[in-house]
């Protein structure tokens, strides 16, 4: 068994570079049995540009086209537009998760995140409109939209930190996780029955506590941290 030169991972047999640093192996007494040669000759790939606008007007303009469709049979039937509302609402929300942010080569997850998080609650709240809901919107389902929408910015910062290492962040993602089901838990059972003590919640937030929680204090282990760097290349 051989093992990096430079970062220590363990190397299977058939491996010409270390899978975590990438770093090619120097060893003239291991056989390959994958039959190439230790050395491989490094060959430059360039990045082919496309174009971005072009490639979002094609989408946007395919999207269109069910669009009309379903308007035109909605008046036809109808004589207005009742169901095909649903429609748009549906692609001009895959618009605003997908289409938009692939516009940018680098675009701003604390943005897409909030303008994703209204236009859900937006969405929502066209289809509490048009079925004529019985009260749901306000005291159930935008909070339970607030409260992913607050969950996916904390575990973006999380990610985004540069401060902390893999490890870490793993250990805090799943602390900050384990909120969203007790929110959930407050938001249908004071709907439901006036009360803000959760029920089923504890099922699901209490095993994501304890794993985060475990996940962070063994992440201040060196011992343990450069073992899992080596066995799993993180």
């Amino acid at each position: 068994m051989s093992y990096c030169v430079h970062c220590g991972v363990e190397l299977a047999d058939y491996e010409t570079k270390c899978p975590l640093c990438e770093t090619p192996v120097v060893d003239p007494n291991r056989l390959f049995t994958s039959g190439e040669p230790p050395f491989v000759d490094a060959v430059e790939v360039k990045e082919k540009k496309f174009n971005r606008h072009f490639i979002v007007t094609v989408v946007s303009a395919v999207m269109l086209i069910p669009f009309i469709v379903t308007t035109v049979v909605d008046i036809t039937l109808s004589l207005g537009m009742t169901w095909s509302a649903f429609v748009l609402g549906a692609e001009a929300l895959f618009w605003l998760w997908f289409v938009l942010p692939f516009q940018s080569s680098d675009p701003s997850p604390y943005a897409c995140c909030l303008i994703d998080g209204a236009a859900t609650a937006l969405y929502v709240l066209l289809v509490s409109v048009l079925t004529k809901g019985d009260g749901w919107y306000l005291p159930l389902a935008l909070p339970i939209i607030a409260a992913a929408t607050l969950e996916i910015l904390l575990i973006i910062r999380i990610h985004r930190a540069r401060r902390i290492g893999k490890l870490t962040k793993v250990g805090l993602g799943f602390i900050a996780a384990s909120f969203l089901p007790l929110l959930i838990d407050v938001a249908v059972t004071h709907y439901k029955n006036g009360s803000f003590m959760p029920l089923w919640s504890w099922y699901a937030s209490v095993p994501l506590a304890v794993f985060g929680v475990t996940v962070t204090a063994l992440s201040r282990s060196v011992r343990f941290t450069e073992w899992l760097r080596k066995k799993m290349y993180i």
